[in-house]
């Protein structure tokens, strides 16, 4: 492995891991890898804050909005960068661009409207159902910087579409760590109709037959916990401030076919 500088994603996204990617990072870096691959990559919460990288790296998500704008980031970022140059944060625009028909746009435009929508999005919903109020929420300024230095993070990585069985059939060789990030169990309806609760059953029973590593994460619930039990858990704590007087603990289920050092 060779060190790296963690960057954070381009905007928010449902199901991000902010809060838990440090102890997610380390876990990844405890077990030997020559490849790395993401069947659920969101906006790359946890393959963007790693700290360490292998020689190869493959990236993937059913969601063509988002492998759009990684693609259009990766080769044809000054236009992307040029065409969020002057552009406002506006209620107006984005409920326009929320109800505007992406079949029309180029895949220049489509990322632009998709990360518009995503940097304006309440807790980063894919379903816009509502808009924050930030003067930060587009600063071109700290947008560019973000933008060329995903540019440089992705120069060697491969970027599929695919759904995620196909992409971790094709991936898996015994040298390869399969990173996964589902949504959490509950969650499934924020994603439309492209995961449902059978999916969770289906990604077990594929896990028990890859040829490489894999770690994966979910909410800690007594089914995850049932679904997930033919291999090892590890149960971290999570602490949200819900407002300035209180905070709320949850807990993610980190699990993998290796067994991890005690922290």
């Amino acid at each position: 492995m060779n060190d790296i500088r963690a960057i954070e994603p381009l905007a928010g996204y449902v199901g991000g891991k902010r809060r838990l990617a440090k102890t997610i990072v380390n876990l990844i870096n405890q077990i030997p890898h020559e490849r790395y691959v993401e069947p659920f990559l969101g906006m790359g919460g946890i393959f963007l804050r790693r700290n360490k990288i292998v020689g190869e790296e493959v990236i993937n998500d059913i969601n063509k909005d988002i492998i759009n704008l990684f693609r259009v980031v990766q080769r044809h970022k000054d236009a992307l960068i040029e065409l969020c140059q002057w552009q406002l944060s506006s209620r107006d625009e984005f409920y326009r661009l929320r109800t505007f028909p992406r079949e029309s746009l180029t895949d220049i435009e489509r990322a632009f409207c998709f990360l518009y929508l995503q940097k304006h999005a309440f807790g980063g919903k894919a379903n816009y159902s509502g808009m924050k109020i930030s003067r930060s929420n587009f600063n071109i300024y700290l947008l560019e910087k973000k933008i060329r230095l995903l540019h440089e993070r992705l120069s060697k990585v491969f970027i599929e579409c695919s759904p995620y069985d196909e992409f971790i059939i094709r991936q898996d060789k015994t040298n390869t760590l399969h990173y996964l990030d589902p949504p959490y169990l509950g969650t499934e309806r924020y994603y439309g109709n492209q995961f449902s609760k059978d999916d969770f059953y289906k990604i077990a029973d594929m896990l028990k037959n890859v040829k490489g590593s894999f770690i994966l994460s979910i909410n800690n619930t007594n089914e995850t916990r049932d679904i997930f039990k033919d291999f090892h858990h590890h149960i971290v704590p999570i602490k949200y401030s819900c407002n300035s007087r209180s905070t709320k603990i949850n807990e993610e289920l980190i699990v993998s076919n290796h067994a991890f050092e005690s922290s």
